[in-house]
C-alpha cells in the first residue's frame, strides 16, 4: 500500500508543469502576504512589531506592563503637546482659547511633556508621532487584557455564581435556560485555566501569519489541480478501466489516490503557512511558542489549556482534514462524471454556497448554525482553536470546535467510502471528447501593430495578467487613507492663495510671513540671551519663549513655500500646490518602489 501511495504522488509531483506551478503558488502567497500587511496612513512599520518583541524579551510581565504603560503615556503627552502647538499657531482667538483650555485641564502631562517636545529626540520604533502612538495604543490594549486574564476568568465564574443563586428559587430544572446553561458550561470550561503560563508578546505576526484568506485560497487551489492531475487526466487516458480490472485495481488502488490527496494538502499546507510563519517571524516576530496560547491578546477567550505550539498543530492537522474533505468531493465527482469540467463546477459551487452561508447569516440569527458549521467556519482554525463559542442545539451549549470536528469526521468518512464505492460500481471510466472545442476566432491585420498586439492581449491572455495586475494597483491606491497634519493644512491654505504666476501682492505676503518668522527667531535669541546672563532664570525664560516657539510651529512647511518662490525669482515659473504631485511620484511616500515592482512583474509575466 505504501509503495502504491509513493507511486500516485510521484506521479504528480514529479510532473515539471506542477512542480512549476506549486512554486508559483508558494511565491504567491509570500508575495500577497507581504504585499497586503503594507502600513498604510499612521499604521506603523511591520518592524516596529519586532523591535517590541526583542525590547521585551527579558521582562517579567509586570515589566512588561509598566514599559508599555509609560510609553504610552509619553506618547500620549506629546500628541497633547502637538495639539497645544498646533492651536496656538492658528493664530485666532478661539484657537489660543481652545488651546488654554487643553493645556490647563492637562497641566502635569503638558508641563512633563513640553521639553521632551522642543528636543524632538522623543521617537523609539517609528518615524511619526502618529504611527509611534497608533502602535502604542493597540499594544497598551493587548497587554492590558492579558494582564488581567486572572480577573477575566474570576468574572466567568463571578457570572455563573450569581445565576446560580437565582437558580434556587426556581421551582424546577425545566425553567433553564439556553442562556443559564450556557453560562454554566463556560464556568466549567474556564475552570481549570489560570495565568502560570502567560507571557505577553505583540499579536501581529501570528495573527498575519495565521489569519491570511489569501493563503487559503490558494491551498484549495493546490487541491483543484492536484486531484485535476490525479484523477481526470489519467481517466481521460482511458486508464481507469484498465486498472480497476487488475488483481488490486478496487479498493487498494483507489485507497492509495486518497492516501495521496490527504497528504499532498497536508504537505501543501505546511509549506505555505510554514512561509507564512517565516515571513512573519523575520519581519513581525512571533513570540514564545511554548507560551500558554492565552499569552496572545486575540485568542485570550479561548478554553483550551495548550501552548501556542500545540495550538499551531492542532489548526494544521485540522486544516489538512478540511483540505482533504473539498478533496474528497473533487474526487468523488471525478470518478463519477464523464466529463472533465464537472469537477471544478462542482467545487466552485460548494466553495460559493458555503461561502455565502459564512459571509452573509448574521450571528444573531437562528440560522447560525449553518454559519457557523459551514466549510469556511471550519477553515478558520484559528478561530475554531483560538476563541469560545457555543451553539445552541435544542436549548443547550454545545462548543462550536467540538461540533466541527465531529461533523468534520462524519463528512470525511462518508466521503472516502463514496469514492471507494463510486470506483468500484461507476461506469463512468473515461472522459468524452468534445466534438468541438471554444477559440476566439483570429482575423488577420493588416497593421503590424494590431497582429502583434493581438498575439500578446488575446492568444497569450496577456489581456487577464493585466486586470489582474490593474486590480492589485486599484486596491493599494483607493485603500490608501490620507490625512493631511496640520503643517500640511497650512501649506495647502497658503500655496492655494499664491496660485498662479508671482505679483506685487503675492511677494508682499510672503515677506510679511517671513518678517513674522524672524521676529520669533529673534525674541527667543533675546530670551536666551537674557537666561544666559542671569537677567532671568531658566523656567522664566521657557515661560517667555512658549508663544514665540507656538510661532515657529509652521516654519518647515513656510520654508517649502520659501524654496517655490527662490526658485520662481531665478528660474521662472508658477507657485502650485505641489504635494498630489510629489506623492504621485513618490516622492512623499514608500508606495512608489511597490507599485513600480507590480508593474515590473505584471510586464513580465504579460
Amino acid at each position: 500500500m505504501t509503495a502504491l501511495i509513493r507511486f500516485e504522488l510521484q506521479k504528480v509531483w514529479r510532473k515539471g508543469s506542477f512542480l512549476s506551478l506549486m512554486a508559483l503558488l508558494l511565491l504567491l502567497n509570500v508575495f500577497f502576504l507581504w504585499y497586503l500587511n503594507q502600513p498604510t496612513g499612521d499604521e506603523p512599520p511591520l518592524l516596529a512589531y519586532k523591535a517590541v518583541c526583542q525590547d521585551i524579551s527579558g521582562m517579567t510581565e509586570q515589566e512588561k506592563l509598566i514599559y508599555i504603560r509609560d510609553l504610552k503615556e509619553r506618547a500620549d503627552g506629546l500628541s497633547l503637546v502637538e495639539q497645544v502647538q498646533s492651536l496656538y499657531s492658528q493664530g485666532s482667538e478661539s484657537g489660543d482659547s481652545f488651546a488654554e483650555q487643553l493645556k490647563d485641564s492637562n497641566s502635569d502631562l503638558y508641563e512633563k511633556y513640553e521639553e521632551l517636545y522642543r528636543t524632538g529626540d522623543y521617537l523609539v520604533y517609528t518615524d511619526s508621532l502618529a504611527k509611534e502612538r497608533t502602535l502604542l495604543d493597540e499594544l497598551y490594549e493587548e497587554i492590558s487584557a492579558v494582564s488581567d486574564y486572572e480577573d477575566y476568568l474570576a468574572a466567568v465564574q463571578e457570572r455563573n455564581h450569581q445565576l446560580g443563586g437565582i437558580s434556587i428559587f426556581q421551582s424546577s430544572g425545566s425553567n433553564e435556560t439556553f442562556s443559564s446553561r450556557n453560562t454554566a458550561k463556560s464556568a466549567a470550561d474556564h475552570a481549570g485555566l489560570s495565568s502560570a503560563n502567560i507571557h505577553w508578546f505583540p499579536s501581529k505576526g501570528m495573527t498575519m501569519a495565521l489569519e491570511s484568506q489569501v493563503t487559503d485560497l490558494l491551498l484549495l487551489l493546490s487541491v483543484f489541480l492536484f486531484v485535476g492531475q490525479l484523477i481526470t487526466e489519467e481517466k481521460g487516458k482511458g486508464l481507469f478501466a484498465i486498472t480497476r480490472s487488475t488483481k488490486r485495481g478496487l479498493w487498494a488502488d483507489m485507497g492509495a489516490r486518497i492516501a495521496a490527496v490527504l497528504i499532498h494538502g497536508g504537505v501543501v499546507c505546511l509549506l505555505l503557512y510554514g512561509s507564512n510563519l517565516i515571513y512573519a517571524g523575520s519581519t513581525v516576530g512571533i513570540g514564545n511558542l511554548s507560551a500558554s496560547l492565552q499569552s496572545l491578546a486575540p485568542y485570550m477567550e479561548s478554553s483550551f489549556p495548550i501552548s501556542i505550539g500545540a495550538f499551531l498543530a492542532l489548526g494544521f492537522i485540522t486544516k489538512t482534514g478540511v483540505v482533504f474533505l473539498l478533496g474528497l468531493l473533487l474526487t468523488a465527482c471525478a470518478v463519477y462524471s464523464s466529463h472533465s469540467f464537472l469537477p471544478q463546477l462542482v467545487g466552485i459551487g460548494f466553495l460559493g454556497l458555503n461561502w455565502m452561508l459564512y459571509a452573509f447569516i448574521p450571528s444573531y440569527s437562528k440560522l447560525n448554525l449553518l454559519k457557523h458549521l459551514s466549510y469556511f467556519s471550519m477553515l478558520r482554525t484559528d478561530a475554531l482553536f483560538g476563541t469560545y463559542l457555543n451553539l445552541n442545539i435544542l436549548g443547550f451549549p454545545l462548543d462550536r470546535t467540538s461540533c466541527s470536528l465531529v461533523l468534520l469526521a462524519i463528512l470525511l468518512s462518508v466521503g472516502i467510502v463514496a469514492v471507494l464505492l463510486l470506483f468500484r460500481y461507476g461506469n463512468r471510466l473515461s472522459i468524452h471528447q468534445r466534438s468541438g472545442h471554444f477559440h476566439v476566432p483570429f482575423h488577420s491585420h493588416s497593421s503590424l501593430f494590431r497582429h502583434e498586439g493581438y498575439k500578446i492581449l488575446i492568444a497569450n491572455r496577456g489581456l487577464l495578467i493585466l486586470l489582474a495586475f490593474s486590480i492589485l494597483l486599484g486596491w493599494n491606491a483607493f485603500g490608501k487613507d490620507y490625512t493631511p497634519s496640520a503643517g500640511e493644512q497650512y501649506y495647502r491654505s497658503m500655496m492655494l492663495s499664491l496660485e498662479g504666476a508671482l505679483t506685487g501682492e503675492k511677494e508682499a505676503g510672503i515677506k510679511a510671513e517671513q518678517a513674522r518668522y524672524d521676529e520669533a527667531f529673534a525674541q527667543i535669541g533675546r530670551i536666551d540671551q537674557m537666561v544666559a546672563d542671569g537677567s532671568i532664570s531658566e523656567n522664566a525664560g521657557d515661560s517667555m519663549k512658549e508663544p514665540w516657539y507656538s510661532e515657529l510651529t509652521f516654519y518647515p512647511w513656510f520654508q517649502r513655500i520659501q524654496a517655490q518662490y527662490e526658485r520662481i525669482l531665478s528660474d521662472g515659473g508658477v507657485f502650485i500646490y505641489d504635494t498630489g504631485y510629489l506623492y504621485l511620484f513618490g516622492q512623499m511616500d514608500d508606495d512608489f518602489l511597490i507599485n513600480l515592482l507590480l508593474i515590473s512583474l505584471c510586464f513580465s509575466f504579460a
